[in-house]
């Protein structure tokens, strides 16, 4: 039972991102326009009516007039924005039902290795490295990414949120990114290396942020070229799959000549 409640948070926080994207707004945007606006015009006007008139006349009027108004004001609130909820809801729940049946498919579609298991064959006790190993696995979400913003080139001008252009870009591309599921990847990738005993410093908090795209220019960029000047984001990825062997195993390296291959 207690290990529904990880995924059932994992699901609310998908949906309220989507919400969100689908309102074009942030969280707090959302809650200062939506709730504590119209809360605050409420209080505001008991109050100048309890100032001018006296309490009695605030009672009244709050009674015959604006507590109807309020209770309209939070039904239509609340029924409107929770279609949209329960519309991002169902689109997150579907697009992981989706995510999940492809990954099952390209687990089905891996080929397997067969080799004869008599102790004459050479290759009955020869290791092959599966083609969903750790560092595999990894490589190919750095390449995934690498190919998801190069095809989403920054458009021109500042980055930053005095330039409209930039903004519409970031939010398509955060739209994107969490269509593909980048985050959760990322994540789970790198809690597999912490169990493994590498070092991931921060990047397991770092990759969970919401907002945080990586691979793009305020986290580093995508280029792969340069990671040996600069280590960005995508770079620091790729760097995990060289501390850790074809059976996912830490790679340790000492002064002796031990050094596991």
């Amino acid at each position: 039972m207690s290990d529904m409640w990880p995924h059932l948070a994992n699901l609310l926080s998908h949906s309220w991102q989507a919400f969100l994207q689908a309102e074009g707004t942030t969280g707090l945007g959302w809650i200062g326009d939506r709730v504590v606006v119209p809360v605050a015009i409420f209080v505001i006007t008991l109050i100048v009516i309890w100032a001018r008139r006296g309490w009695r006349d605030m009672t009244e009027h709050w009674m015959k007039t604006l507590s109807w108004a309020f209770a309209v004001a939070l039904t239509v609130l609340f029924t409107w924005h929770g279609l949209i909820f329960g519309w991002s809801l169902v689109k997150s729940v579907y697009g992981d039902h989706q995510w999940a049946i492809s990954k099952i498919v390209e687990l089905q579609s891996t080929p397997t290795m067969s080799c004869p298991s008599c102790p004459e064959c050479p290759k009955a006790n020869a290791f092959v490295e599966p083609a969903n190993s750790l560092r595999r696995r990894t490589i190919a979400l750095v390449e995934e990414l690498n190919e998801f913003w190069r095809n989403r080139p920054s458009p021109a001008g500042q980055i930053g949120p005095s330039n409209p252009e930039y903004l519409k870009y970031y939010r398509d591309a955060q739209t994107a990114y969490e269509n593909e599921h980048f985050r959760q990847r990322l994540v789970g990738i790198v809690s597999q290396y912490k169990m493994a005993g590498v070092d991931t410093g921060t990047m397991e908090q770092a990759f969970s942020q919401p907002e945080r795209l990586v691979g793009s220019i305020p986290y580093g960029g995508w280029s792969l070229e340069n990671c040996f000047s600069f280590m960005s984001e995508l770079c620091q990825l790729e760097n995990l799959a060289y501390h850790i062997d074809a059976h996912d195993q830490p790679i340790i390296l000492t002064s002796k000549s031990s050094v596991r291959k």
